[in-house]
């Protein structure tokens, strides 16, 4: 495995406003998704913006004894990767789970909704009474398949999987900031000042084991997500490698841009070389549009 130093900021200010970038992808992913495995997302899958917040308001209202409650204090609205649609965008809203990554996140909504009514669902929803605080952020689902990661982008960054958390930013008052890092019920908390870099790790060709690792100052490697994904698609396994991909390059680059952030560090970003523009012609079309759509707003 070749590494070379990619520029985060660059990437990481493209990637924020991420979800409006998805309806200018379409070229990119069209293709793929027609021969993927990928079952075509059916209008059964859709329901409108009204439906969506009284299903949730039922569902709500349905787990507020004192048990569940604490369950549906804090929602998370996720937009998942490479929906084709012009005007739509999957949403999943999450009931997270605990701090303590005790609780896994519980499943409340699937559905799909023109992209502009996103940011007006997210208000709505943190407005309810039962709704103590509104996380959004992005899931790793292609098209509709099921998700298996998410994260976090405001108010605080973090990173899930369907088990619980597996990274949170935290601060203590002798410490300051830094991450804690879950395993299972396990957890690391790692000083922000230690990392030297940020890491997407990828097997070889066809590219199936997929980490996202941070790389500390003293040599040691932290592993943040472990994932493996078969090759879902019949063509250019580039291509693909770059929409399977998309969500963990995107949760590096929120991990490195935040360890900067709070930690008062230049903490690096490092990518494979099948991820970088300069080797892989459809990540260069995918930052060639991110970059155009940032000028535009």
């Amino acid at each position: 495995m070749s590494w070379r130093q990619n520029c985060v900021l660059t990437l990481c200010n493209n990637m924020f406003s991420s979800r409006i970038f998805s309806s200018k992808l379409c070229c990119v992913s069209r293709t793929l998704l027609a021969n993927s495995k990928i079952n075509r997302f059916s209008s059964s899958f859709s329901r409108s913006y009204s439906e969506t917040i009284e299903r949730i308001k039922e569902l709500l209202a349905a787990k507020s004894n004192d048990e569940l409650r604490s369950k549906t204090t804090r929602l998370f609205v996720g937009t998942g990767q490479y929906y084709e649609h012009e005007t739509n965008e999957r949403v999943i809203i999450l009931s997270l789970g605990d701090d303590g990554n005790t609780r896994p996140p519980f499943m409340l909504h699937d559905t799909t909704l023109h992209r502009d009514e996103v940011v007006k669902l997210e208000h709505e929803l943190n407005s309810l009474p039962l709704v103590g605080l509104l996380h959004s952020g992005e899931l790793d689902s292609v098209q509709d398949s099921p998700w298996k990661f998410g994260f976090v982008h405001k108010p605080v960054f973090s990173i899930f999987s369907a088990s619980g958390f597996c990274c949170q930013l935290r601060q203590s008052n002798s410490e300051g900031r830094y991450f804690r890092i879950f395993d299972e019920h396990v957890h690391e908390d790692i000083s922000l000042s230690g990392i030297d870099h940020i890491q997407v790790f990828l097997s070889p060709e066809p590219w199936e084991e997929r980490k996202l690792r941070l790389k500390m100052k003293n040599g040691d490697v932290v592993s943040i997500v472990e994932d493996r994904e078969e090759n879902m698609y019949n063509d250019d396994g580039l291509a693909s490698l770059m929409l399977t991909t998309e969500w963990m390059v995107k949760a590096a680059g929120h991990l490195c841009l935040t360890a900067r952030q709070f930690g008062d560090t230049k903490v690096s970003l490092k990518l494979p070389s099948v991820l970088r523009a300069d080797v892989n012609p459809w990540v260069a079309m995918r930052n060639k549009i991110w970059a155009e759509k940032s000028n535009e707003n």
